[in-house]
């Protein structure tokens, strides 16, 4: 195995380097959590009850319900999906989302969880 010297002057060459390309402000990556979506019924007093709840390195982050458009007016089917119950956390957000599919709102959550 071959070594690698580097003198200290090269390491402060570098870094100005790095900090003139702004590259000081990155930060070193986080492995992304995985998720898990574990199938529950939810006690919604609706025809809606299939839910699931949803895990981030096994940390409840939300709860979700499948709104289907049993007993929905035509007018109102576009509010289809996967309603958002509660979400915990960085996913507590004061409007609940609603969903398209089941992958759509874990990738909100993905993205909730890495901000910040």
């Amino acid at each position: 195995m071959a070594h690698l010297k580097i003198a200290l002057r090269d390491l402060v060459r570098i870094k100005r380097q790095a900090c003139g390309l702004g590259l000081h402000y990155l930060k070193p990556s986080r492995p992304l959590p995985v998720f898990e979506c574990r199938p529950i019924l939810v006690n919604t007093a609706s025809p809606d009850e299939k839910g699931c709840l949803v895990l981030a390195d096994n940390r409840l982050v939300a709860v979700l319900v499948r709104v289907t458009d049993a007993g929905v007016e035509q007018a109102r089917r576009e509010l289809c999906g996967w309603q958002m119950e509660a979400g915990f956390g960085r996913c507590a957000v004061s409007v609940l989302p609603l969903f398209d599919t089941l992958a759509d709102a874990v990738a909100w959550m993905r993205t909730q969880l890495s901000a910040g």
